[in-house]
């Protein structure tokens, strides 16, 4: 059984995360908004492996904290609103924790995959979960932006964070805006092969499942017990050439009928999750 925590859950489980049916999993869904927590309720009324929380999650604990919501999205930190000057933005008020704190308390068990997708409090969620990182915490996709402010959402704060507490980058998407300038996507991180964690036969087995998962199968020759493995050295053809190929020719197609004002909502994103 594979434990997934989704962090900044509106329109509900992260579809990467919720194939290959076979592999047991359970889902801890944190989605702040009461509008989107209403329509999660109604979407998993009758599903016992998907469990709820609306709570945001940070490095403090608040019982009361203001937090910002346009659309579907919704954040703690009000500056990425401002720069993006989208949709109306409206207030609500909303309890905070931690990981760490959650896990101290037992309401969340062990987790093995970090969803995280919450507008530029990506860093402080990190901070708030330090030793579950470290010590128990297999797989992360986070979302980032190239040119966010330190310490919010930005790709160098996020990396080093990531890279301190012993995991490598496997996979990045990212998109550009309609000015060609590179601008946000995903991020995907996978615990060190290298890391005692692994020194537990279980959390081998775990990474092996979280492999399967992800499509990242040939991570797993970066164990000593797999790095002869002809199961994980095949190179899948598929995601990896044709895909992207079709990716590129249906942006290409979009630019020709629809004008480069379509260029952002339909761009492929680069180098694949």
């Amino acid at each position: 059984m594979l434990n997934i925590l989704d962090i900044g859950a509106a329109g509900g489980v992260d579809p990467l995360l919720n194939k290959k049916k076979h592999i047991k999993k359970k889902f801890y869904l944190f989605e702040p908004s009461s509008k989107e927590f209403q329509k999660l309720k109604k979407k998993y009324l009758d599903n016992n492996n998907i469990k709820l929380f609306r709570i945001a999650l940070s490095n403090k604990k608040y019982d009361k904290k203001l937090f910002y919501l346009f659309g579907t999205s919704s954040s703690l930190i009000f500056s990425e609103f401002l720069e993006q000057k989208r949709e109306k933005v409206t207030r609500d008020y909303v309890s905070v924790d931690s990981i760490d704190s959650l896990r101290k308390k037992k309401i969340i068990p062990q987790i093995d995959i970090i969803k995280i997708d919450t507008e530029g409090s990506e860093i402080n969620i990190l901070e708030g979960g330090k030793n579950c990182f470290k010590n128990e915490v297999l797989a992360v996709k986070i979302e980032f932006k190239f040119h966010s402010v330190k310490g919010s959402n930005d790709f160098n704060s996020i990396h080093n964070f990531m890279m301190k507490n012993e995991f490598l980058l496997a996979g990045m998407s990212y998109s550009y805006t309609d000015k060609l300038i590179m601008n946000s996507g995903d991020l995907l991180y996978l615990k060190n092969s290298k890391s005692k964690i692994f020194n537990k036969k279980i959390n081998i087995e775990k990474c092996v499942k979280i492999c399967e998962l992800l499509k990242k199968e040939k991570y797993l020759l970066n164990f000593d017990r797999f790095s002869h493995s002809k199961t994980y050295n095949k190179r899948n053809i598929f995601d990896e050439v044709y895909l992207p190929l079709v990716g590129s020719l249906f942006f290409k197609l979009s630019l020709f009928f629809f004008g480069k004002r379509k260029r952002l909502k339909s761009a492929p994103k680069n180098n694949r999750i």
